[in-house]
C-alpha cells in the first residue's frame, strides 16, 4: 500500500505562506473556529488528485483556488500543492515505481491553467488520476468525505447511491467504457451499411465499364487509321513547302547580289560627299575666325574710344582728390596747432597746482597727515562731486570738513538721505544756485538747493538780509554771507586747506588725464597729416602717368582701323570660296540620295523575300509542331508512319484530306467513347475487391464489439453483486456497532439489472421497526449514511481518509461511538484519519491535533500539538 507522508502548500487559498502536514498513522484532529480555512485541507487533497470541477472547491472558476489577495496583501497569480507519498512497497503504477519516494505536485497559473509533475517530470492529468486510482483514492472517491457528503448521500436517488457500490466494486468507469463501446459499435454498423452501398454502386459501374472497354477498342483501330491518313497529309504538305523554300532561297541570292553592287556605287559617291564635307568645315572655321577677330577688333576699337574718355575723367577725378587732400592736411595742421596750444595750457595750469600743492603742503598741520585714508566703499564725500574748474575755494569755505564725511552710515559720520518734507529754496536772478553747477549724490541735494554762488560783492549787505532759513551765499574766492549773519571772509583755516588740498589733487588728476588726451590727438594729427602727405605724393605720379594715356591709345585705335580694313578683305574671299564648295556638296547629295533611294528599293525587295523565306520556315515549325502535337513524332518520321510505297504515285493532298475526314467522320459516329475503360475497369474491380475486404473486416469488428459489450456487462454484473454482498455485510455489522443494535440492509431496486438498478438503505435501530432510511430521525439517518461510507471504505481501504465535520450532526453519544469505529478501522488497517471537527469528544479521542488560525484576516496559518506526547509529559510530571 501506498503510504501517504506530508501536504504541502503554497498560495492555495487562504494558505499563502508555505504549509506543510505532516500525515502520521492513526487520528489526526484539524480543529479551529468557522472560517479559519479548515476545509481549504480538503479540497486541497482534492485539487491535487486532479479535481476540474470549480464547485467540488467552492468556487466559480479554477482560479478561485489561487490566494485572491488581502487589504494588506497583493493577489498571487500562483498555486501550488504537493503529496508526498511514500512507494517502498513498489505498489504504484509501472510508470512510477522507479523511486521509493513519489512526489505529485499540482501547480496552477492564473488564466493560464494547470500543469502536473510527479517527482519533477511533468506528466498528464490521466496520470496523477490513475496513480490515485491504484492507491483506492481519488478526488471524489469515499476516502474524501466532505462538508455535506452525508446529507447528500440522505437525499440521494437510489441510482445515485449505486455509484458507491460501483466506486467499490471498482467498475466506476464501466458504464462510460461502455458507452464507448456501443457508441463504436453503432458507428461499426453505419460503416457497414455505407460500405454495403458503396459496394452495390461500384459494381454496377463496373459492369458499364466493361462495355465501354470493347467500343474503345474499335474506336483505336479507326483512330490508327486517322493517324496514317494525318501523316500522308502533313507529308505532303512538307514536300510543298520545301520546294516554295528553295525557289524563295535563289529569289534572295539573286536579289542579295544587286544590293551588293548599288550599296558599292553608294559608297563611291558618299567618299566624293565627304571629302567635299572635311574641306567645308576647315572653310568655315577661317570665315567664322576672320569674321571673330573682324568684330573683336570693332569692339576694341570701341572700347578705345571709351578708354579715352576715362582717361580723362581719371585725370580729372585725381585732380579733384589732389585738391581735397590739401584741404585735409590744411585741417589737420590746424588740429595739431590747437592741440599744441590746448597742451601748453594744461601743462601751465597743471605746473601752477603742483607749485600750490607743494606751499600747501609745508602749511599742513601733523593732525592732518594723521588723519586715515578712506577705505574701499567708505570714500569721502568729495570723491562723489563733479564741477568745473574755479569753484574748489567755494565748495571747500561752504563745506569746510564736512565733505570729508562718507555716504556710508557705518561710519561715525555721514551723509544721510532724507525723506523730509518737500522744500524750496529761491534765490535772485543774480545768485547762482550750487545744484545747478554742482553733480553730487541725492545725500547732498537739499544742501547744494540752499548754497547760491555771487559773481561780485555788489549789494550784498542787501542780499544777505533778503535770505531765507538755511540759505548761504559764496564767492568763488571763499567768502561766505550766511541767512543767521554769519560771515567770513574766505580765510583758510585748517579744515578748508584739507579739502583744497583734495580738489587741487583732483584738479591734477584732471588735468594729467587731458595732458595725456591731448598728447594722443596730436600723435594722430601728424600721423594723419604724413599720411595724407604721402598720398599727395602717389597720386602725383599716377597723374604723370594719366595724362600720357590718352595719346598711347589714340596711337592703338590707328593701328586697330588698318587690321579692320584688312579682315574685310580676307573675309571676302574666304566667303566666295565657302559658297563654291557648299554649292558643289550639295549636287554631290542629291545624287547620293537618288542612289540611296534605289539602293533602298532593292533592300526592301530583298527584306520581301526575306518575308517569304520566313513565312515558309515558319509554316514548315507549324506544320513541325502540328505533327509533334498530332502524332507526336518528327516530320523525318511521317515517309515511315504514313507507309508510303516510293514506287507508287502520290495522291494529291485533297484527296488525301478527303480520305482523312471519311475516317474522323466514321469515328464521329461511334459517339462519346471512354479510352480509359479498360484502366478503369481494371482500377474499379481492385476497389471492389478491397471494399469486399472492408465489409468483412466490419462484419468481424461489430462481433467482437458485441462480444465486448456482453463481456463488460457480465462482469460489471459479477463484480457489482460481490461487491453488493460485501458492502452490505459491512453496513450491517457497521450498523450494529454504531447504534448499538437493530439491524439494517442495502438492496436493489431491480435484482434483475444490478448495472441499472437503483440502491435502497432499510434500517431498524434498537426499538423501532425496520423501515426506508428517509422516514428516520435526523441523527439516525447521517449516523446510518455514516455506516455507509465507511461499509464501503472498508471493502477497499485507502492509505488515507479525510473527513470533513461528518461528527456536526451527531449528539455525544454517537460521537462516542463514531470515534471507537475510526479508531477501530485505523488500527486494523494502515489507513490514516484527517479528521476535521469542532466536536470536543472527537478532538480528545485523536492522537495528534493541528490548530487553523487566521492571526491576520484572511491568511491561514497552522499550529500542531501531539497530544499521546502531551498526556505523556503530563502524567510524567
Amino acid at each position: 500500500m501506498i503510504n501517504f507522508r506530508k501536504l504541502k502548500l503554497k498560495g492555495f487559498k487562504s494558505f499563502v505562506e508555505p504549509t506543510d502536514i505532516i500525515i502520521e498513522k492513526g487520528l489526526t484532529g484539524i480543529v479551529g473556529p468557522n472560517g479559519c480555512g479548515k476545509s481549504n485541507l480538503v479540497e486541497a487533497f482534492r485539487f491535487v488528485m486532479g479535481e476540474l470541477s470549480p464547485k467540488q472547491m467552492r468556487g466559480s472558476e479554477l482560479d478561485d483556488v489561487i490566494f485572491n489577495g488581502t487589504t494588506d496583501r497583493p493577489a498571487w497569480d500562483i498555486a501550488e500543492v504537493t503529496i508526498n507519498l511514500d512507494n517502498s512497497e513498489k505498489k504504484a503504477p509501472s510508470i512510477f515505481n522507479q523511486s521509493d519516494e513519489i512526489e505529485v505536485t499540482r501547480r496552477i497559473w492564473r488564466g493560464e491553467g494547470s500543469e502536473y509533475r510527479v517527482n519533477g517530470k511533468e506528466v498528464r492529468l490521466k496520470d496523477v488520476q490513475l496513480l490515485f486510482a491504484d492507491a483506492s483514492t481519488g478526488a471524489r472517491s469515499t476516502s474524501m468525505v466532505s462538508q455535506g457528503r452525508i446529507g447528500a448521500i440522505i437525499v440521494a436517488k437510489p441510482e445515485q447511491r449505486r455509484t458507491l457500490l460501483e466506486e467499490a466494486a471498482g467498475i466506476t468507469g464501466l458504464h462510460s467504457r461502455r458507452h464507448d463501446a456501443e457508441l463504436r459499435l453503432n458507428s461499426t454498423e453505419n460503416n457497414l451499411e455505407r460500405v454495403k452501398d458503396v459496394l452495390k454502386t461500384q459494381e454496377e459501374q463496373l459492369e458499364v465499364l466493361k462495355k465501354q472497354s470493347k467500343q474503345a477498342e474499335r474506336y483505336k483501330n479507326i483512330q490508327n487509321y486517322i493517324t496514317k491518313a494525318r501523316a500522308a497529309v502533313f507529308y505532303q504538305k512538307w514536300l510543298l513547302e520545301k520546294e516554295k523554300l528553295k525557289e524563295a532561297n535563289n529569289n534572295f541570292k539573286e536579289q542579295n547580289k544587286l544590293v551588293v553592287n548599288q550599296t558599292q556605287t553608294v559608297a563611291s559617291v558618299n567618299v566624293q560627299y565627304e571629302n567635299i564635307l572635311q574641306i567645308l568645315p576647315n572653310l568655315r572655321l577661317e570665315e567664322n575666325k576672320i569674321a571673330s577677330e573682324l568684330q573683336k577688333n570693332s569692339i576694341n576699337l570701341n572700347n578705345q574710344e571709351k578708354e579715352i574718355e576715362r582717361a580723362n575723367a581719371d585725370i580729372e577725378e585725381t585732380q579733384i582728390r589732389i585738391g581735397q587732400i590739401k584741404d585735409d592736411i590744411s585741417r589737420e595742421q590746424f588740429l595739431l596747432d590747437d592741440t599744441k596750444e590746448n597742451l601748453t595750457r594744461v601743462r601751465d595750469e597743471k605746473s601752477l597746482l603742483e607749485k600750490e600743492q607743494g606751499d600747501l603742503f609745508v602749511e599742513k598741520n601733523d593732525d592732518l597727515f594723521s588723519k586715515p585714508k578712506p577705505q574701499k566703499n567708505n570714500n569721502p564725500m568729495i570723491d562723489y562731486l563733479d564741477f568745473e574748474d574755479g569753484y574748489e575755494k567755494a565748495l571747500a569755505s561752504v563745506f569746510s570738513d564736512e565733505l570729508m564725511a562718507s555716504i556710508n552710515e557705518e561710519q561715525s559720520s555721514y551723509w544721510k538721505i532724507l525723506n523730509a518734507k518737500k522744500y524750496k529754496s529761491v534765490f535772485p536772478e543774480n545768485v547762482i544756485p550750487f545744484s545747478s553747477i554742482i553733480k553730487a549724490p541725492d545725500n547732498l541735494k537739499k544742501r547744494l538747493d540752499f548754497i547760491g554762488l555771487i559773481e561780485g560783492k555788489e549789494n550784498i549787505h542787501k542780499l544777505q538780509n533778503n535770505l531765507s532759513d538755511g540759505q548761504v551765499l559764496v564767492s568763488k574766492t571763499g567768502e561766505i554771507w550766511r541767512w543767521d549773519g554769519f560771515t567770513s571772509k574766505g580765510k583758510e583755516n585748517a579744515p578748508i586747506k584739507t579739502v583744497l588740498e583734495q580738489l587741487k589733487n583732483r584738479r591734477l588728476k584732471q588735468l594729467s588725464a587731458e595732458e595725456k588726451k591731448w598728447l594722443d590727438i596730436m600723435t594722430t594729427a601728424q600721423k594723419r597729416i604724413d599720411e595724407l602727405h604721402e598720398r599727395q605724393q602717389n597720386l602725383k605720379k599716377e597723374l604723370e602717368k594719366m595724362r600720357s594715356m590718352p595719346e598711347n591709345i589714340s596711337l592703338e585705335k590707328k593701328n586697330l582701323l588698318n587690321l579692320i580694313d584688312e579682315s574685310k578683305k580676307t573675309h571676302e574671299l574666304i566667303a566666295k570660296k565657302l559658297q563654291d564648295e557648299e554649292t558643289q556638296a550639295n549636287e554631290i547629295n542629291k545624287k547620293l540620295k537618288l542612289e540611296e533611294v534605289k539602293l533602298n528599293e532593292l533592300r526592301e525587295e530583298k527584306i520581301r523575300i526575306e518575308g517569304i523565306i520566313g513565312t515558309i520556315e515558319e509554316a514548315i515549325k507549324q506544320l513541325t509542331d502540328q505533327v509533334k502535337e498530332r502524332l507526336g513524332i518528327a516530320l523525318s518520321g511521317l515517309f515511315d508512319l504514313a507507309k508510303i510505297n516510293p514506287n507508287k504515285a502520290h495522291s494529291s493532298i485533297e484527296d488525301l484530306e478527303k480520305k482523312l475526314e471519311r475516317l474522323i467522320a466514321e469515328q464521329e459516329r461511334l459517339g462519346g467513347v471512354n479510352l480509359l475503360a479498360e484502366q478503369e475497369s481494371k482500377e474499379l474491380g481492385e476497389k471492389v475487391d478491397s471494399i469486399k475486404k472492408n465489409q468483412s473486416d466490419l462484419l468481424a469488428a461489430i462481433a467482437k464489439l458485441r462480444e465486448a459489450i456482453d463481456k463488460l456487462n457480465t462482469e460489471g454484473r459479477q463484480r457489482l453483486l460481490a461487491a453488493y454482498g460485501v458492502v452490505n455485510e459491512n453496513f450491517q455489522n457497521l450498523f450494529v456497532k454504531l447504534f448499538g443494535g437493530g439491524k439494517a440492509y442495502l438492496k436493489f431496486t431491480d435484482e434483475n439489472d444490478p448495472l441499472q438498478a437503483g440502491l435502497e438503505i432499510f434500517a431498524s435501530p434498537p426499538g423501532k421497526k425496520l423501515q426506508h432510511l428517509s422516514l428516520l430521525s435526523g441523527g439516525e439517518q447521517a449516523l446510518t449514511a455514516l455506516s455507509l461510507l465507511f461499509a464501503v471504505f472498508l471493502s477497499n481501504p485507502a492509505p488515507i481518509c479525510v473527513l470533513d465535520e461528518v461528527d456536526a450532526p451527531l449528539d455525544d453519544t454517537n460521537v462516542d461511538r463514531f470515534c471507537s469505529l475510526v479508531e477501530e478501522i485505523a488500527k486494523s488497517s494502515k489507513t490514516k484519519f484527517l479528521i476535521i471537527t469542532h466536536h470536543r469528544m472527537t478532538m480528545a479521542r485523536v492522537n495528534r491535533l493541528f490548530g487553523v488560525t487566521m492571526p491576520e484576516q484572511g491568511i491561514s496559518q497552522l499550529v500542531s500539538v501531539d497530544l499521546e506526547s502531551a498526556v505523556q509529559l503530563k502524567e510524567n510530571e
